[in-house]
């Protein structure tokens, strides 16, 4: 996400841009975690939207904006997008813990699923900050 000046015999300078490759979605762990988010998610939804269908829909779109965004970035061959899908992705999963704090305060998840789903979700906000992280060094986005 650099760039770097090379000189020529000639004289001639040129300024070219250093493009990090970023692995496959499904190489990354942030994808890994983000769609184990997604499936859990998945699994406690019918309980939520049966009592609060907006807050299940909210819910729903914000865990696959958070795992869509991942895929989308390890698309993008200029490193700026990747990042900008990245800090969606995070922004995303802060508003999936958002929801999963309203629905366990209006009691329409149990404890346990409250805790399961926040546990997988700042897992997924780990792996997501460490690819970004890596993504603004200009260092390959292992995980």
């Amino acid at each position: 996400m650099g760039s770097e000046r090379r000189e020529f015999d000639d004289g001639h300078r040129e300024r070219t841009s250093i493009v990090v490759a970023v692995k496959a979605y499904e190489q990354l762990d942030a994808f890994r975690i983000c769609h184990e988010l997604t499936m859990n998610t998945h699994c406690v939804l019918k309980a939520i939207e049966e009592r609060d269908p907006e807050l299940a829909a909210q819910l729903w779109s914000a865990v696959l904006v958070a795992t869509s965004r991942i895929v989308r970035g390890s698309a993008m061959s200029n490193p700026r997008l990747s990042v900008a899908c990245l800090e969606r992705t995070l922004g995303a999963l802060s508003e999936v813990g958002y929801h999963l704090q309203v629905a366990r305060t209006l009691d329409l998840v149990s404890e346990k699923q409250e805790q399961e789903l926040e546990s997988l979700r700042g897992r997924a906000a780990f792996y997501s900050s460490k690819l970004l992280v890596s993504l603004m060094d200009g260092t390959e986005g292992a995980s």
